[in-house]
């Protein structure tokens, strides 16, 4: 695992420039971890790896609330038509304010 870390590191340390920074690599490396549910000890918590269908959903509080919210967020952008307007949006605009106008999407 060591290598593995390593490399983990070396890439941070590219993407985040923390050149000599020894403190805020291992800073970033341990929120990484954290982030993606490394298994270890985090603050007193479990790591977050091993996490099934039915803790997050419905019986471990700790996941209940943002599953269930990223969820309805999904469902709100689904049934309100929110992706067919993003992908449409340029063209739409360029039939209601002409070619040459200055509003665009991007």
């Amino acid at each position: 695992m060591t290598g593995q870390h390593e490399k983990a590191k070396l890439a941070i340390s590219k993407i985040y420039n923390t050149g000599s920074d020894k403190t805020k690599l291992e800073n970033i490396f341990k929120a990484e971890s954290a982030a993606l549910g490394a298994p270890g000890d985090q603050d007193g918590e479990e790591g977050t790896g091993n996490v099934t269908m039915a803790q997050a959903l419905c019986t471990n509080e700790k996941y209940t609330r943002s599953s269930w919210t990223a969820i309805s967020i999904m469902a709100f952008q689904c049934l309100t038509g929110y992706y067919a307007i993003i992908a449409y949006s340029e063209v739409l605009l360029r039939d209601n304010f002409g070619e040459d106008a200055s509003l665009t999407t991007r």
